[in-house]
């Protein structure tokens, strides 16, 4: 069917939600002319289609993360709420609402285990008590105007790092609430520590910047992905970044002079989470899978077949479990207790 200056009201609103995990600002910039078919809208401002998902279930889970010791994970749904499990037994602990306007669109657990940061639609910084789920305080963001799409803790939990949608990133000092860093990209979807705390990466619209984290000044850039990055995560073994991006690639980078190490594009569609385990690493799509892959190598390792798209994934600190969430929270054992963590060691179990 054609549209002319008429997109159905219904294909704007599932834009927004299904493109919140990193991707809403094409919601806002595209300026959409007609359908080309009932799952993709052209622009003729960008020249370029979007692809229409089904709207969201409200529990689709859109980040999670792990407590120090692995005994809970928390993450955030669709509808805005938190949510804090016990991993063993995968029962409820702590519900609360962590979004009054929308999603929740990123958690973080402190690496102290003291406290859990969230960020979202509210356009705030929450600080939330990790034991009892009680709001400790609030950061307003650099540019108040602008959702948040990322929160990262320091590796020491003295600092949080915070992006939003128009590109502002803020670096708070924890014991005194107070900004002491500030840094600009366009439409920031994903930001990661340094394992030493000295630098702040973050993946958007155009590519990958790296800043110096207590300075804020600008150390690398580039633009190997086509078009946004997703998502990217920081080796703590290894000085390697891996990327992720609408181009369904992931990009495996030495930190320290941003050379590409493996370009892995297995994955049918956008790539949403990315996480490492020494020298593996796990991916999350919209395709409706979980890889593990050999970080040193680039092989697959393993495939995790879903029925949805997944948007949220994490290794336990032992490195032994993968979380991942689609509709509900799923955790797989991948390494028996006390194994070493090698390919040829993983299990074949299912969540």
């Amino acid at each position: 069917m054609t549209i002319k200056n008429n997109v159905p009201k219904i294909a704007l609103i599932t834009i927004g939600l299904i493109l919140a995990t990193g991707l809403v600002w094409l919601a806002v910039t595209l300026s959409p002319d007609r359908m080309i078919d009932d799952r993709h809208i052209a622009s003729s401002d960008t020249q370029m289609a979007v692809e229409v998902y089904p709207p969201p279930n409200p529990n689709r889970v859109v980040s999670l993360d792990w407590n120090p010791d692995g005994s809970k994970i928390v993450y955030s749904n669709s509808s805005g709420m938190v949510h804090v499990m016990d991993a063993l037994s995968r029962q409820t602990l702590l519900t609360w609402q962590g979004d009054n306007l929308g999603e929740t669109m990123s958690v973080d657990w402190s690496p102290d285990g003291s406290k859990i940061a969230t960020g979202g639609f509210d356009k705030v910084v929450n600080i939330w008590d990790a034991n009892i789920g009680r709001l400790l305080f609030t950061l307003q963001h650099v540019n108040p105007i602008d959702y948040i799409t990322s929160v990262a803790w320091s590796p020491d939990s003295t600092r949080l790092a915070a992006s939003s949608m128009s590109g502002t990133i803020g670096i708070w000092d924890i014991l005194t609430a107070q900004l002491s860093v500030t840094m600009s990209a366009s439409q920031v979807n994903a930001i990661a520590w340094s394992p030493d705390g000295s630098q702040l990466a973050a993946g958007n619209g155009v590519g990958t910047r790296i800043w110096n984290a207590n300075t804020g000044n600008l150390l690398y850039s580039n633009r190997a992905h086509n078009g946004i990055v997703t998502d990217l995560a920081w080796s703590s073994v290894f000085n390697q970044l891996a990327t992720s991006g609408l181009d369904k690639r992931i990009i495996v980078w030495d930190a320290d002079t941003l050379e590409v190490i493996h370009t892995l594009t297995q994955h049918t569609d956008f790539i949403t989470s990315l996480d490492w385990n020494s020298n593996l690493l796990a991916s999350a799509s919209v395709d409706g899978t979980v890889r593990i892959w050999n970080g040193k190598t680039g092989q697959s390792l393993k495939v995790i077949q879903t029925n949805a798209p997944v948007f949220a994934t994490a290794w336990s600190p032992d490195g032994s479990q993968l979380a991942y969430g689609d509709d509900q929270i799923h955790i797989l054992t991948v390494f028996a207790p006390q194994s070493n963590r090698t390919a040829d060691n993983i299990l074949h179990a299912h969540a």
